[in-house]
C-alpha cells in the first residue's frame, strides 16, 4: 500500500465530508480488517451531512462533475477530488463506493488490499528460507 496515495485519499475524503456536513454534524472515519478477508481493509468515511441524491451517484466519480453548476452555488470546488480517490483507489487494487441518502449523510467506503500481517510476513519468509 502506497502512504502518499492512501494520505491523498483519506484527506480528500474527509476534507469533503467537512466540508458538506453542518455545525453540530459528525464526521467519522473507520479501518477494520475484515476477518473473512484479513488481506482487505475497509476505510469508511461516514458523516452526517446533506447526503447526496440517488440519481447523482452515478456520476460522483466523474472529473469536474458538480451537482450544483449554478455560478452561485453554496460550496466551491473543482470537481476533481472524487475522480483522483477512484483512480488512486484503483491504481492500489482497491475500490471505492458510496452510500448516501439526501438529508441523511453520506458513507464513502474504501476497500484496499492491506498490508501483508505479521504472520503471513513469517510464512512468506519461512517458504523463502527453505528454498
Amino acid at each position: 500500500m502506497d502512504r502518499d496515495k492512501l494520505e491523498k485519499i483519506l484527506l480528500n475524503l474527509v476534507f469533503n465530508a467537512i466540508k458538506f456536513t453542518g455545525a453540530g454534524g459528525r464526521v467519522e472515519l473507520s479501518v477494520e480488517r475484515d476477518a473473512g478477508q484479513p488481506e482487505t481493509l475497509t476505510m469508511r468515511v461516514t458523516d452526517t451531512g446533506m447526503g447526496i441524491a440517488a440519481e447523482n451517484l452515478e456520476n460522483l466519480f466523474r472529473p469536474f462533475w458538480q451537482a450544483d453548476t449554478s455560478s452561485q452555488r453554496k460550496y466551491q470546488g473543482t470537481g476533481i477530488g472524487l475522480a483522483i480517490v477512484k483512480e488512486l483507489t484503483e491504481a492500489q487494487g482497491g475500490e471505492v463506493d458510496v452510500e448516501s441518502a439526501l438529508g441523511e449523510g453520506t458513507s464513502m467506503i474504501l476497500r484496499l488490499p492491506g498490508p501483508e500481517t505479521e504472520a503471513s510476513d513469517a510464512e512468506n519468509a519461512g517458504e523463502t528460507d527453505g528454498a
